[in-house]
């Protein structure tokens, strides 16, 4: 009888991968407190077009007087939602989402706009049909400059469905 395989362990291998990250992103700064992830440039790289430009397009080489190593990520984007996007581009698993929880409309708009930020557009089309379930009169507004500001058609179509009900 041949010998049992051993059980996977993914998530330990996983984090093994980790001490070979070879990229620091700092979220934050400024006003809000500054956190720090590491990751892979291949992994972030082959899952988002801007990660890819950003690692290894025309901008990457201006880069090449710090390594390469820190990428400040100031753009308005919290460090939960980054978090959750890179669990995504590692994982292809998008955060579980409460139906009832205000707060999580807010990580699903968020996560849409770090998504639409870094063209990781499986993700994007994930939080648009999160937030086309959440949509009520007290939110189509901001719901609606949401989906304009990020080419969000699917979402847009929900809040006008709703206005014309």
């Amino acid at each position: 009888m041949p010998p049992a395989a051993a059980a996977p362990d993914l998530q330990s291998q996983m984090n093994a991968l980790f001490l070979g990250a070879d990229v620091t992103l700092q979220v934050g700064g400024g006003e809000t407190e500054t956190t720090t992830f590491v990751a892979h440039r291949c992994v972030l790289a082959a899952r988002s077009s801007v990660f890819r430009s950003e690692s290894f397009g025309a901008t990457a080489t201006s880069k090449a007087g710090s390594g390469g190593q820190v990428h400040v990520v100031d753009d308005g984007i919290d460090a939960r939602a980054f978090e959750a996007l890179l669990r995504f581009i590692y994982t292809d698993a998008p955060p579980e989402l409460d139906e009832e929880d205000d707060d999580a409309s807010s990580m699903a708009r968020d996560l849409l706009v770090a998504a639409d930020r870094y063209n990781v557009e499986r993700l994007k089309m994930t939080c648009q049909n999160e937030l086309c379930k959440r949509i009520d009169a007290n939110t189509i507004d901001t719901t609606m400059a949401l989906a304009e500001k990020h080419h969000c058609s699917s979402l847009k179509k929900a809040c006008v469905d709703l206005v014309f009900s």
